[in-house]
């Protein structure tokens, strides 16, 4: 079993998925297919996030986890993204994100969310380095607005 399928599929997450989707209102689809399962398993490598632990934070800081997800899907969803492309590497009209509406979301998007959530908790200085590590558009902002929210679910 794949890491991230192995923390998908444990009952916490279930529970969190359920509870934020019901907050936010967003669809969530049933599959998961075996390709998503090894992006995501790889971004918990890139996390350096043992599942043991990751899955201690769904049973320990679950309402905050809860409060950092919704946040996190008001202020990002549906905005748009600039992304960063090289030099005469830019897409035509057809190929850009503008074109692309969203259906609803993999059951895999609550994972991402913990583990950004687990990197600034636990190795908050490797926040940059784990969102470059996923090629995430403008790292740094990102990194900025994540620390803001992450704030505001859990003050110090």
């Amino acid at each position: 079993m794949s890491s991230a399928k192995d923390v998908l599929d444990s009952p916490a997450y279930e529970e969190i998925l359920a509870e934020v989707a019901r907050r936010t209102g967003i669809s969530i689809f049933p599959q998961y297919p075996a390709p998503l399962q090894e992006l995501d398993s790889k971004n918990v490598t890139l996390a350096a996030a043992p599942v043991d632990t990751l899955k201690d934070v769904l049973q320990t800081d679950r309402a905050n986890l809860v409060e950092f997800s919704v946040e996190k899907l008001k202020k990002f969803d549906g905005v748009a993204t600039k992304q960063e492309y090289p030099p005469g590497e830019e897409p035509g009209d057809e190929d850009r994100d503008s074109n692309v509406t969203v259906q609803g979301y993999s059951r895999g998007f609550l994972l991402i969310n913990l583990l950004e959530y687990f990197v600034l908790r636990d190795r908050p200085d490797a926040l940059e380095a784990f969102l470059k590590a996923r090629r995430i558009p403008q790292a740094k902002q990102y990194a900025t607005d994540l620390r803001t929210l992450f704030k505001k679910v859990r003050p110090a």
